[in-house]
C-alpha cells in the first residue's frame, strides 16, 4: 500500500508540472538519483526550498539568464530533480548551448544571482524547436556535464551536485579578506623615527 501511494504521488506531480501547456514543444530534465549540497552539507531538510530553471550562459560576464516559460524544483522525498521548459515560440535559436541552474529558493521563485546556485552544463544540452505542437524533447546529465559555477559529479548514475555563493559574494569575500590583510600587514611594518637636532653646530 505504501508503495502504490508513493508512485501516484510522483505520477500526480510530473502531471502538475510537465502537463501545464499540451501545446507548446517541452524541454524536459528528470533524474532520480541526485544528491544536492550547499556549500558541501548535504540538502535535506524539506523545510528548504531548491529550485531549477533552464538558461543560457555568458561567458564573458559569467552570469545566467532564466529562459521564462519553464520551472523546476527538487523532490526531498525522491531524491530528484525536475525541470520543463514549454514554449511555443522560438526565443532562443535551435541548437543553442543551455545551461541548468539549481539555486537555493522556493520553485515559484524566478532566477536572481543573489541565491546559492549551481550552473552547469552538456554538450547535449541544445534548444529543440519550439513551436505549437506538443511535443517533448528530454535531457539527460551525463560524464560529460561539468559545472560552471559550483561543482558537480557523475558515478555510475549518481549525480552530486554542490551550490555556492552567488558570485557578488565571493567577489565581495575576497575584497573584505585583501582589505584585512593589508591593514594587518601595514601596522605590523616598522615605523622610522625621525630626530631633529637643532641649534649651533660646534
Amino acid at each position: 500500500m505504501r508503495i502504490f501511494k508513493a508512485a501516484r504521488i510522483n505520477l500526480i506531480s510530473i502531471t502538475i508540472l510537465f502537463c501545464s501547456n499540451l501545446n507548446a514543444a517541452t524541454l524536459r530534465l528528470s533524474d532520480d538519483s541526485l544528491t544536492v549540497s550547499i556549500e558541501n552539507v548535504s540538502y535535506t531538510n524539506a523545510s528548504q526550498d531548491l529550485a531549477a530553471r533552464w538558461g543560457t550562459w555568458d561567458n564573458s560576464s559569467k552570469t545566467f539568464t532564466e529562459i521564462t516559460g519553464g520551472g523546476g524544483y527538487y523532490s526531498y522525498d525522491l531524491g530528484e530533480i525536475k525541470v520543463d521548459l514549454d514554449r511555443t515560440t522560438q526565443v532562443v535559436p535551435v541548437n543553442t548551448s543551455l545551461v541548468l541552474a539549481v539555486y537555493q529558493a522556493s520553485p515559484t521563485t524566478a532566477f536572481s544571482s543573489s541565491f546559492k546556485v549551481a550552473v552547469l552544463q552538456d554538450p547535449l544540452w541544445t534548444a529543440p524547436t519550439f513551436d505549437l505542437s506538443p511535443t517533448v524533447t528530454t535531457r539527460t546529465f551525463s560524464l560529460n556535464t561539468t559545472a560552471l559555477l559550483g561543482s558537480f559529479s557523475f558515478n555510475s548514475g549518481t549525480e552530486n551536485i554542490n551550490l555556492i555563493p552567488e558570485p557578488s559574494s565571493l567577489s565581495m569575500l575576497f575584497i573584505g579578506l585583501s582589505s584585512v590583510f593589508l591593514l594587518r600587514k601595514r601596522s605590523s611594518t616598522p615605523t622610522k623615527k625621525t630626530t631633529i637636532v637643532t641649534g649651533k653646530r660646534p
